[in-house]
């Protein structure tokens, strides 16, 4: 497992340095050379260590989630809150239903086999939209109007709608139960894990500002990041959306606490750096090269139509508001949000 560990740590960082020589992404990097030492090529990691999968995904959406309580400027969000509701819908219905639509037609799916494939393609992965909008943000690109926290904010709102259509869908493919119920059950998680959030974030801060104010770096950093843990991981005993739950927390408590927390920051982005290598090297060893190439040109057409769909219900969604922004920066935000 070591050894395992080891190959991907630094195979990944390798591969990523190399890929970003050239002016590609780091991540797909990682992820060709996940693909390479995965069981579709030369199998040099076990199946013992491939088992990992779920949980270093599962770390990994904490740790990027909570990179973003840094990232999102409440005041920005503020301003922009009718574009981040708009932006945060539309291009993620047209991109699934587009996708529903060319999977009936080219595939032969049913409406509940192609609605749950398009709102699985539709979903945006915190993953590569947050770390990528916080570089922006931290160097100033496009913050003179908030492009970077638009996205950042649209991308949990997205993903939120997403989900819930995909429960719909899954809900007739499994025999047409109840739909309404199965909607609803998620709108209340997500509800329920907002004002959990909410309240956990208002206590914790209550109690950071009074008792703990002066306690050493080290320890402030510690705390808070297993408070992030356990907020995440209460999802699995209580009725609340886990990711909603954890966001809400961090947003609230960085914003509101009189604690310095940019320091922890910092600390939480080095810990992603590393949670980042692991995610996509191991992605990419997922990967089933013969299914890919079963699928071939079709299913890169339908990915394809589908992008197009995102990319021109960013543009209805940012004329439908007064968003102040060019075409450029239009076609950015679409763009932004197809991770």
């Amino acid at each position: 497992m070591l050894l395992n560990a080891t190959l991907v740590l630094v195979g990944g960082y390798a591969a990523g340095w190399l890929v970003e020589r050239i002016k590609l992404p780091r991540l797909l990097g990682m992820m060709v050379f996940g693909i390479l030492v995965g069981p579709s090529v030369f199998g040099l990691l076990s199946e013992e260590f491939l088992q990992l999968t779920p949980t270093v995904s599962m770390i990994a959406l904490m740790t990027v989630i909570t990179s973003s309580f840094f990232a999102i400027d409440i005041d920005v969000l503020r301003r922009s809150v009718g574009t981040v509701g708009l932006v945060g819908t539309i291009p993620g219905l047209m991109e699934g239903f587009a996708v529903l639509i060319a999977a009936t037609l080219l595939l032969g799916f049913s409406w509940s086999q192609g609605g749950i494939l398009g709102f699985t393609i539709a979903i945006v992965s915190p993953a590569v939209v947050v770390p990528t909008m916080i570089r922006l943000k931290e160097a100033g690109w496009g913050m003179d109007k908030g492009i970077p926290v638009i996205s950042l904010a649209a991308t949990n709102l997205d993903g939120i709608m997403a989900i819930i259509l995909w429960i719909v869908f899954m809900t007739l493919e499994l025999g047409g139960g109840d739909v309404v119920s199965a909607a609803g059950g998620v709108v209340l998680r997500i509800a329920l894990g907002v004002v959990y959030g909410l309240v956990i974030g208002y206590l914790v801060t209550r109690a950071f500002d009074r008792y703990l104010a002066e306690m050493a770096f080290w320890f402030r950093t510690v705390l808070f990041l297993l408070l992030c843990v356990l907020v995440f991981l209460s999802s699995q005993v209580l009725p609340i959306n886990g990711p909603i739950a954890l966001l809400v927390f961090g947003l609230y408590f960085v914003n509101t606490t009189k604690v310095e927390m940019r320091q922890v920051g910092e600390v939480v982005k080095h810990l992603w750096a590393v949670a980042a290598i692991f995610l996509f090297v191991m992605i990419g060893a997922a990967a089933n090269l013969d299914l890919v190439l079963r699928v071939g040109l079709v299913g890169l057409l339908i990915i394809g139509i589908g992008v197009v769909a995102r990319i021109v219900g960013a543009y209805i969604a940012l004329n439908l508001t007064k968003s102040g922004l060019n075409n450029h920066e239009k076609l950015f935000i679409g763009l932004s949000t197809l991770g």
